[in-house]
Formats: C-alpha cells, structure tokens, sequence
C-alpha cells in the first residue's frame, strides 16, 4: 500500500513539474507557456516558436486570463535552450594608442636637475588592445591588454657610486604593461552605430626600468596586481569598424623592487627603505579602431 502511495505521489509530482501554464491574450490568443514571474503588472513567459524556445513579457492589461499548470504535460522540450534575443556580432576587437601620464607624485627628491628628469618619465605614450565576446546586446566578457612606455636623458647629470666610481649622463626607459579578464558594457544610439562603453578590468601589472649612468647599466623590475577602467565612445564607419576615442585609468602599486647590474639581483622592500610604494596609477588618452567580427 505504501509503494502504491509513493508512486502516487510520484506521478502527481512530476505531472505537476511537467505541466504547462496557459494564457489568452486581449486578442483571443492562446499560448501554451511557462510563466516564470509575475511582478508589476507584467507577466513573464517562455513559449516555443517555429522550433526555438523564446523568452517575453506581457502587461497584464493585454492578458484576459491566465492558468498555470492547465497543461498535464509541457510544450517545451527538457532539452530546449533559450534563443538569444542578440542578433549583432558578437567579437568585438579593438586597438588604440595615445598619450599617457602617471599619477604618482614625485617625493624625496632634492636636486633639481634629477626632480626634472623625473618628471619628464611621467609622461609618455600608450598602445592598448582587447577582445571581447558580447553575450548580449550590452554585456560582453573579454581580455584586456594595454602597454605604457616613457624615456627621459639628461646628459649634464653627474652621479657617485658607493665605489667611489663616477658617471656622468642618466637615461631611463619605462615600459608598464597591463593584462587581465575584463567585463565590457555598453550602450547603443538608436541607430545602432553609436556606442558609449564602459569596461573594468583586473589584472597583472609588470614594471621595467633600464636604467644607464655613464657606462652603468641596470635594469630594476617589479610585478603587482591592478585594475584598468576604460570609459569610450565609438563611432560607427561602417557594419564591421569603429572609429574610437577612449579615456582609461589603470592603478597599482609595488612594494617591492628587483634591482639586476652585471649579473647580481638585490631586493628592495620599498615598504621598509622608504616608507612608501612605488605607485603605477596613469590616466590615458587614446584613440583607434574597433571591429565587429
């Protein structure tokens, strides 16, 4: 008796799982579907159309009455997946360039030749790409890179080494490059060829300093964690390209640096030598291509 209840129970609940919800519409329609949510006023649906499951929502006003489970079985396949409503290309590319400039403020620095120096690595040039697959209209996941590089001379200056050697002239030349998963949203004109899009990324940070001082040369490293932020307007030239104009901000900071001269690498806690991190931040201003592929 008591199997005889539980298969009972079993077929009533898998009737109820696989029932399906009714709904007549103001126009006399009726649809067999699944209702999903009813919330402010709207009733939200799936329903099967020419071989493919879609998704919708109705006022209740264009509804004259609706039914759940008023189907013993349901119209929509177990194995159905939901159509997406995005039609437009999905891979989106793009590569810019610009000029770029670091945050950071110079301190500790007394001379007045090497402070000016300095600034000037401040100050340098961007190139960035990415990738991106758009899920949906305005919503795509993707893969961010971009590269900052400044160089700076000053042939006047005269440095002493702990040796006692002495050198005259400093070059530096600074590339940070920047690569992580990013998230990409954005948002149509109505004619589809305008978009304003907004990205944030996180991601690997790695720093690079060749360094020369008369006939020294060192080259001191460093690698963090950061975050990039892009803020964008493309405008369309034609179905396949954009041409685009971006404003980013990509920030992190080291704690601690690899100095490497004639083969010998020193650590330097930052933290610990000088109270500080050496910060990354820049903002950059570019411009480039984007293709719909």
């Amino acid at each position: 008796m008591r199997k005889i209840m539980i298969s009972t129970m079993i077929i009533v609940f898998m009737q109820h799982i696989n029932a399906q919800d009714l709904i007549v519409t103001s126009q006399n329609d009726s649809i067999n579907a699944k209702i999903t949510k009813i919330k402010e006023g709207k009733v939200n649906f799936r329903y099967m159309k020419n071989g493919n499951l879609k998704k919708t929502l109705l006022p209740l006003s264009e509804i004259e009455v609706y039914e759940k489970n008023f189907y013993k079985t349901s119209g929509i396949p177990s194995k159905a997946k939901l159509e997406s409503n995005y039609k437009g290309k999905r891979l989106h590319v793009g590569a810019n360039a610009g000029f770029a400039f670091r945050t950071a403020k110079i301190s500790g620095i007394q001379d007045e030749t090497l402070k000016k120096h300095v600034k000037k690595l401040k100050s340098g040039v961007n190139f960035g790409l990415d990738a991106h697959y758009f899920l949906k209209e305005r919503l795509g996941l993707g893969l961010k890179f971009n590269s900052f590089y400044s160089t700076a001379k000053e042939n006047n200056l005269v440095a002493s080494f702990p040796n006692g050697d002495v050198g005259r002239g400093l070059e530096n030349k600074i590339s940070i490059n920047f690569i992580g998963p990013s998230l990409m949203t954005r948002l149509l004109s109505k004619n589809k060829k305008h978009t304003l899009l907004l990205s944030t990324a996180a991601g690997y940070i790695s720093y690079k300093d060749e360094q020369t001082i008369g006939n020294r040369l060192s080259k001191t490293t460093g690698n963090t964690i950061g975050v990039s932020v892009d803020l964008g307007y493309d405008i369309g030239l034609t179905d396949y390209m954009a041409l685009e104009f971006l404003t980013s901000w990509t920030t992190g900071a080291l704690d601690e640096l690899e100095v490497e001269e004639n083969g010998v690498v020193t650590t330097i806690d930052l933290v610990d030598t000088t109270g500080d991190r050496e910060g990354l931040s820049r903002i950059n201003i570019s411009a480039g291509l984007r293709f719909y592929l």
